[in-house]
């Protein structure tokens, strides 16, 4: 009984610091991780960041361009196919019930009539916003 008594006496204080010891290395590992993650995310957030911004310097170039402001939508679409350079991008302008310009079309090609746009609720001409995810009709 005494052997017993000293083996738990003795086993017990060692699974005890083993399990301290454990428990210490998995948090001390989980904050690095999370510290990871987190620095993962900014530096995704700055990208995106980055590239917001470049899709939007090249969007407010194009809307000063000259051919559009008077309307030559073929022009301008030959304009625009040249300036978007990222894969999977295209542009399209939108006129009231119709699109006017799409670059994911071949050049020339009949552009669809439109329904009512929810995504053009609330903004105004000089605007710039970022909207949610929609379907669209050609890309869906």
């Amino acid at each position: 009984m005494r052997l017993l008594f000293i083996v738990f006496a003795l086993l017990i204080p060692s699974f005890a610091a083993a399990t301290l010891a454990l428990y210490t290395g998995y948090y001390r590992d989980r904050q690095e991780i999370q510290k990871h993650l987190l620095e993962t995310g900014r530096a995704l957030s700055l990208v995106l960041d980055r590239q917001f911004g470049q899709a939007e310097a090249l969007l407010w170039a194009l809307a000063a361009s000259p051919v559009l402001q008077t309307n030559d939508h073929a022009a301008f679409d030959a304009l625009a196919r040249r300036a978007t350079r990222l894969p999977d991008a295209w542009i399209v302008v939108e006129e009231l019930g119709r699109q006017v310009v799409n670059t994911r079309l071949p050049p020339g090609a009949a552009l669809p009539e439109l329904p009512v746009q929810n995504h053009w609720k609330g903004i105004a001409p000089g605007q710039v916003r970022v909207s949610n995810l929609f379907t669209g009709l050609l890309a869906k």
